[in-house]
Parts: structure tokens; C-alpha cells; sequence
């Protein structure tokens, strides 16, 4: 048995054991922190129009409360949105959440 022969045997074993295993993780840490930055946005996106839409019904003098209720929701969401995302990119997992509210962390 040779060193080089040695040497290639602990290298696949650090490859098999380590390094596979860290790259699969980086993977998915990326696609979450992708997955909730892709779904802010839409969302970003949503309550840009639905703000646009207010300001329409307010200065044509339609209906309004659906509206502003929807936005504030929307709000609401964006706000946990962009906690997760910090959350996750610092801990490398999701804050638990209160079950009672029926509230559900992306996964």
C-alpha cells in the first residue's frame, strides 16, 4: 500500500463525509432563503397594486374597507416574511411559531 494510495483513501472519506454533506445543506439553505425571498416579493408586488387600487377608490369615492384590510394583512405577512428570512439567515433554521394561531413557518 502506498502513501499516495493512503492518502486518496482519506481524502474520499473527508469528500464522503464532509464536504458532500456541507454542500447539500448549502443547497438547501439556499433554495429556502430563495423560496422566501421569491414569495416577499409576489407579495411585495401584490400590495404595491392593492395600494394603487386604494388610492383609486379613495379619490373616485368607492368602497375602501376590503381594501385597507387586505393591505394591512399583507403588511402583516411581509413583516414575518422578512423576520424569517434574517432568522434563517442567521441561525440557519425557522423560529418556532405558536401553534394555537395556526400560523405556519415556510418549510
Amino acid at each position: 500500500v502506498t502513501v499516495s494510495f493512503i492518502f486518496a483513501l482519506i481524502l474520499a472519506f473527508f469528500t464522503y463525509t464532509t464536504f458532500i454533506p456541507w454542500l447539500k445543506r448549502y443547497r438547501q439553505n439556499k433554495n429556502k432563503l430563495e423560496e422566501i425571498a421569491t414569495k416577499y416579493e409576489r407579495l411585495r408586488e401584490l400590495r404595491e397594486d392593492l395600494v394603487y387600487q386604494f388610492d383609486w377608490a379613495i379619490q373616485t369615492g368607492e368602497k375602501t374597507k376590503g381594501l385597507e384590510e387586505e393591505i394591512l394583512r399583507l403588511d402583516k405577512e411581509l413583516k414575518q416574511l422578512h423576520d424569517n428570512y434574517n432568522y434563517f439567515k442567521k441561525f440557519k433554521s425557522f423560529p418556532l411559531r405558536d401553534l394555537s394561531h395556526k400560523q405556519q413557518c415556510i418549510q
